[in-house]
């Protein structure tokens, strides 16, 4: 039976594959599988499904699936939903598919009322609204007897993404992302946007949701980062293993630069960040891949005057805490499409397109015969220096 959940296999698939690189499809078919074995027993044995009557609010759930920067992105997006239907008592809860160390991320929000890495109870029968969260948002469930009569904006919402995966939903089979980013450019719709289907939220570049960073004055102690002028380093791709990535700027081409700033910007402390373990890069300053958890990176990200990175994580993660300004190195992402206005955005040369999501490995292998990695290769030390003393001296 073709069901939504089903329908999601791929989906989850393609995550899967992300997460645990050179185990092949067959194993991770297996434990999709599997798992929707006893989600499907699960479904059929317990929690009733709750009555029309009960309260008239919707229990609604969301199901994420991604790295930092579309954990970020995401959390927006549930922001505005949240402010959006908030008239109608809507309570979310939020479930995290391999997740666990962003958990905390998402409890700086009270608006939502759970957040779990327990993605199976996603798919019990207790809510009324069931959203899938890649890219762009898809029903898995609505409760129609609740949601039509008794929220018509949020109807009207739900029949925006369904009219929306009933027009693409066999080209996202086989195309995924790539096609997702086709559709941004040719409806000029950015990343943090991509979630607002039909435009009914009205997301805009700047984000809504407030990052909790409290403990600031304690974090930046501990770093022994109180008082002083820092620039964080960052050479990691999201959920990418491999340190020879696609998306990632040349290491010698990092220590280069690194060289650069010590030399010429005195007084000014290089940081290296990660959420991996490892420093990725080794000549900076303060190497700290791997040394904090997700609270302290936040903190580190926000007072630092300027961050580097190639696009990803940290520097939606900036963005988010509205506080500075990133130089951002790009190659097969699109920087009309990831770039934010507050950046420097450079982008390589060499390649006439971006190949994001062009096929199932693009971020491990270049698919340029003729000039492998050109993109990120192309894109000199000196190029990137210039546009750091740009950004400190507007910052």
């Amino acid at each position: 039976m073709y069901t939504p959940e089903t329908k999601y296999i791929s989906r989850l698939l393609d995550a899967y594959e992300k997460q645990y690189p050179g185990k092949g499809k067959k194993t991770a078919l297996r434990m999709i599988l599997v798992s929707f074995k006893a989600l499907f027993k699960y479904r059929r044995t317990n929690s009733p499904r709750r009555p029309v009557s009960a309260g008239k609010k919707c229990k609604t759930a969301f199901l994420f699936a991604g790295g930092l920067g579309d954990l970020v992105i995401t959390l927006n997006y549930i922001a505005h939903f949240h402010n959006k239907f908030k008239k109608y008592g809507i309570e979310i809860d939020l479930f995290l598919l391999y997740g666990k160390r962003f958990l905390s991320l998402s409890g700086d929000f009270p608006f939502i009322n759970k957040s779990s890495d327990r993605e199976k109870d996603f798919f019990n029968n207790y809510y009324d609204l069931k959203i899938s969260c890649i890219r762009f948002p898809e029903i898995i469930y609505s409760n129609n007897k609740l949601i039509g009569p008794c929220f018509p904006e949020l109807s009207a919402l739900v029949q925006d993404y369904k009219d929306f995966h009933e027009r693409y939903d066999k080209d996202f089979s086989r195309h995924g992302d790539y096609l997702a980013n086709n559709i941004s450019m040719a409806n000029d719709i950015k990343r943090y946007a991509q979630a607002d289907i039909g435009g009914r939220l009205g997301i805009k570049e700047k984000f809504i949701l407030q990052l909790n960073t409290d403990r600031y004055k304690e974090i930046l102690s501990k770093f022994n980062l109180t008082g002083k002028k820092y620039i964080v380093i960052s050479r990691e791709s999201g959920m990418c293993r491999t340190n020879n990535s696609t998306k990632l700027w040349p290491v010698e081409k990092y220590r280069a630069l690194i060289e650069m700033i010590r030399t010429n910007l005195k007084g000014w402390t290089t940081v290296e960040i990660g959420l991996n373990p490892g420093a990725a890069v080794g000549n900076a300053d303060m190497l700290l891949s791997g040394k904090t958890d997700l609270e302290e990176l936040k903190t580190i990200v926000k007072y630092a005057d300027l961050l580097i990175s190639c696009e990803g994580g940290p520097v939606h993660l900036k963005h988010a805490l509205n506080h500075g300004k990133s130089v951002v190195l790009f190659g097969p992402t699109s920087r009309e499409i990831y770039g934010y206005g507050e950046n420097v955005n450079i982008s390589g040369g060499g390649c006439k397109i971006n190949c994001e999501c062009m096929t199932e490995n693009w971020e491990e292998e270049c698919i340029s015969d003729r000039h492998k990695n050109i993109c990120m290769k192309s894109i000199e030390p000196e190029t990137v220096f210039k546009a750091v003393e740009q950004a400190l001296r507007k910052a």
